[in-house]
């Protein structure tokens, strides 16, 4: 029903493109589908994948997915894996000068 596995369009060239952060972002983008649609499992795994694959850097990418799977794992009654994955949401320093960016695109 939900996207479960890389096999969307933009979660494998995401993944072929090599670029981790790039693939957990859209990844975490991904799990928000299910998440506002009434899957939370689907949509905490989906943000525990993007936070794998984010790593432990402190990126834009890994707060996306640690409050992603915070906000589904409340959703499905699990306080614990919620306390825990907002935990994560908090980067240890600041995020590197290459993930200073806008995240939208102006025209």
């Amino acid at each position: 029903m939900f996207p479960t596995a890389p096999a969307t369009t933009s979660a494998q060239a995401a993944a072929e493109s090599g670029g981790d952060q790039l693939h957990a972002w859209v990844l975490a983008r991904e799990a928000m589908v299910p998440l506002n649609y009434g899957a939370p499992k689907a949509a905490a795994g989906l943000a525990e994948r993007a936070r794998h694959v984010a790593g432990h850097r402190p990126t834009a990418a890994a707060v996306l997915a640690a409050a992603v799977a915070a906000r589904a794992y409340a959703l499905n009654h699990q306080g614990e894996q919620a306390r825990a994955a907002r935990g994560r949401r908090r980067p240890h320093g600041p995020a590197p000068e290459s993930n200073r960016q806008p995240t939208t695109v102006r025209v």
